[in-house]
């Protein structure tokens, strides 16, 4: 049991390393075999440790070799019993192999520290299919290619401007919430596309960021649909805003108006016009 890397863990979070170190036994001393262990054991055939190894890599999470690359490309664990216990279950959903998973947690890094909220992210994305204009389908092809820093960088030198502290602390906090740097690239363009300026709206794109995480927004084609529904909802607010404006001016003013009055009517207020003027009339004899 304690040599499983996972179950030990689990036991380290329940009782403490401490006291899962004194559970470990070291092994006893014994004597070297001076014959094979098969003129020992005659009926162990060489089947049997295989399907041992087979079984221990299958069931285990290597864990040795996983912290090796870890250290060869300089990434961290922000919580490491969590975080291990974490990839150990998503390796088992996903019936992935220990390094499978490292690729993943290598590409979703934020500031090299593993981040499992965003390896969530990126296996939960989902194919989005749509009728795309060739300026959308650029943009989603330009945030797919591009990770935020290249992304801002290549923005920012179209407005002759450069990426400041306090920029990169928002591409941190953005990547923070679990936003993959595709949406993270949407953001930037979409605030940059709402103010003229060479920096980055800071608040404004933390408002959207936000939104997005809250909205399960993982792909660019999310985002870019994301836009498009909140560009039509603006616009019937502002026709409904427009229609429902109120005015004082009587219809009749308007040189468009039509005078639906049917004959009949017509004829019947020129009688009662008529009888009113007679009755002026007698009232000023």
């Amino acid at each position: 049991f304690l040599s499983h890397s996972v179950y030990s863990r689990l036991l380290e979070r329940k009782i403490g390393d401490t006291a899962v170190s004194a559970m470990k036994q070291a092994p006893s001393e014994g004597e070297a075999l001076s014959v094979s262990l098969s003129q020992v054991f005659p009926n162990l055939t060489e089947e049997v440790i295989p399907i041992e190894s087979k079984s221990k890599l299958k069931n285990d999470f290597d864990l040795e070799h996983f912290q090796r690359l870890m250290a060869r490309d300089g990434l961290r664990f922000e919580d490491e019993q969590a975080d291990v216990l974490e990839l150990f279950a998503i390796a088992d959903e996903k019936k992935w192999t220990w390094f499978e998973i490292y690729q993943l947690a290598k590409a979703t890094a934020v500031a090299q520290v593993i981040s499992v909220k965003r390896m969530r992210e990126k296996i939960a994305q989902k194919q989005v299919s749509s009728d795309f204009s060739p300026k959308e389908m650029t943009i989603i092809r330009e945030a797919k290619n591009k990770n935020p820093l290249q992304f801002l960088a290549e923005i920012k030198q179209t407005r002759k401007g450069s990426i400041t502290q306090s920029e990169r602390e928002l591409l941190h906090q953005m990547a923070s919430l679990g936003l993959l740097d595709e949406v993270i690239n949407i953001v930037l363009l979409l605030t940059f596309n709402k103010v003229d300026s060479a920096n980055v709206n800071e608040k404004y794109a933390m408002k959207v960021a936000n939104d997005y995480a809250y909205q399960k927004i993982r792909t660019a084609e999310e985002a870019v649909l994301r836009i498009r529904e909140r560009q039509q909802k603006g616009q019937e607010d502002q026709k409904s805003k427009t229609s429902s404006t109120k005015t004082n001016v009587p219809k009749w003013s308007n040189p468009e108006y039509k005078n639906q009055t049917s004959e009949e009517t017509r004829l019947e207020l020129e009688r009662k016009k008529q009888e009113m003027l007679a009755r002026l009339e007698e009232g000023g004899d």
